[in-house]
């Protein structure tokens, strides 16, 4: 019986490890749920603001950019895979923890689910590129897997919104981002010849349809541009939700060129057509969705609000402006593939004409907070401690963890019946970090306490022993040992840890 294996491989890890790497063995069970999931679902209970009677909730998700086969060119297949695995795992654990489904959601209280999700554009990071339908699908698909029980809202069978009791599935909205659908040409509005297909096919799978007033509606057509109205409390619409196609916006006064005011509105036609009925009139407070954030004036070029700072706790990580923590600074690039900030004048009209509360935006990655002052001529609904006459806009964080930002994040908008409505950005966890402060660490001080607790019984006491009948192990032999206690300590958290992969 000498030469076979005394057990198959799981036994041999589960029975022959000696109670100290058993113990090992355990607290790294516990180590890997709580790094895999405990850590997501700690960060997102930690997020919530307070109701006040009925609320209406909005998730807003920005800029996921899930890796594609060609993102970064100079990574081979093997490491794109490896890449792209890594990023959708993040994703996923986020949206699971921020929606309180998956293993673990009940040990943590967190804010009420979502009534809706609003997701800002660049779902994918190079969706504009596909020239073949089956491949731009099999990457859309991929995203939308991603974010298990959410469904596309398109169409209008249950407006206005309300507030729902259950949340097996969550209804969803997306707006484009210039990663989705490119930026049209400055002079014809249309889109570029790498991004027309991609463009008419992201229209025609996640656009909703919309009516002449371009409220959701069964049939009409399908528009980037649309009002969501929201009850909050009884039948009557209390808020309306402003979704934009900030590619036209952006077209309207490029970077670089001048664009008569006429040729601009015809150029992005049916934007401009929802902007200026939106300027007749306003019977409730509006809440503004754009994938490219809105320019303010020189002196508001700040992106921590110091008095917001200190209530959620979220400043900007980048210092690509003139100091940290300062504005996102006006560009592009030659190839017009995107513009950071609609120029000056087509955000005064946007915001002088729509008159929004508050505004919310995506595309630069990192957490911006800032006001504009003055634009709101309605007392009509405002946000809880700002003036009813400033609207602040938040720029969101990416979800993604290789967007550029430590901490990834999201935000929660909170609609009252009574109340002002409300809103804050939360954090995601730094997934770099949890790798190279925890896991590193853990697993070389793993190796450590083995390796000395098999030199501590190579004699059977710490100390050494002057015995020639005292056997010592070789050093093959030493190494072997210790090798096995690895294997022996691994096997069953390495198991786990694949198991919360799916």
């Amino acid at each position: 019986m000498r030469g076979r294996a005394p057990l198959p491989l799981i036994a041999w890890g589960l029975v022959w490890p000696s109670h100290a790497v058993q113990l090992l063995r355990s607290g790294w069970c516990l180590l890997v749920f709580w790094v895999e999931r405990g850590v997501f679902y700690r960060a997102t209970s930690a997020c919530d603001m307070p109701e006040h009677g009925a609320s209406f909730r909005v998730l807003i998700l920005s800029d996921p950019q899930v890796v594609g086969l060609h993102t970064y060119k100079s990574f081979s297949h093997a490491m794109t895979a490896l890449v792209s695995h890594v990023s959708d795992q993040y994703i996923r654990k986020s949206w699971l923890a921020v929606t309180r489904q998956g293993l673990g959601a009940s040990m943590w209280r967190g804010p009420r689910p979502a009534d809706l999700v609003v997701f800002l554009g660049d779902m994918t990071d190079r969706g504009r590129w596909f020239l073949s339908y089956d491949r731009w699908l099999a990457l859309q698909t991929r995203w939308k897997a991603l974010f298990q029980g959410m469904q596309l809202l398109r169409h209008a069978s249950s407006l206005p919104l309300r507030p729902r009791a259950a949340h097996d599935t969550w209804p969803a909205l997306v707006i484009p981002g210039n990663h989705d659908t490119g930026l049209p040409h400055f002079q014809t509005g249309a889109a570029g010849p790498g991004t027309a297909l991609a463009r008419s096919w992201f229209e025609q799978e996640h656009a909703p349809f919309v009516n002449e007033q371009y409220v959701l509606s069964e049939g009409g057509q399908t528009s980037w541009n649309a009002r969501i109205p929201i009850a909050v409390a009884g039948h009557a619409t209390t808020h309306e939700l402003i979704l934009l196609d900030a590619m036209d916006l952006v077209s309207m006064e490029p970077v670089g060129h001048e664009v008569p005011w006429e040729l601009a509105k015809s150029n992005a036609a049916r934007t401009t057509r929802l902007v200026d009925m939106l300027r007749q009139n306003q019977t409730v407070p509006r809440v503004l969705f754009s994938h490219v954030p809105l320019e303010r004036k020189k002196a508001e070029h700040s992106c921590d609000i110091p008095w917001r700072s200190a209530i959620h706790g979220v400043r900007r990580e980048s210092s690509r402006a003139s100091a940290r923590g300062g504005d996102i600074l006006q560009g592009g690039d030659a190839a017009r593939t995107y513009q950071n900030l609609v120029r000056e004048n087509v955000s005064r009209y946007v915001l002088d004409s729509i008159q929004p509360a508050l505004i919310f935006s995506g595309d630069d990655h990192d957490h911006c907070e800032a006001i504009h002052k003055g634009i709101r001529t309605t007392p009509r609904g405002h946000v809880a401690g700002f003036d009813s006459a400033d609207a602040p806009e938040l720029t969101v964080k990416s979800m993604s963890m290789l967007e550029g930002v430590r901490r990834p994040g999201y935000a929660w908008l909170q609609l009252h019946a009574e109340a002002p409505m409300d809103y804050i950005p939360c954090l995601l966890p730094d997934q770099v970090g949890l790798w190279l402060f925890v896991y590193v660490p853990c697993f070389i001080a793993s190796v450590m306490y083995l390796t000395w607790r098999r030199l501590s019984l190579r004699s059977g006491t710490y100390l050494p022993v002057h015995d020639d009948t005292t056997h010592t192990p070789s050093k093959t032999a030493l190494v072997k040992r210790v090798l096995r206690d690895i294997g022996h300590t691994a096997l069953v958290p390495l198991l786990l840890w694949l198991c919360l992969q799916r």
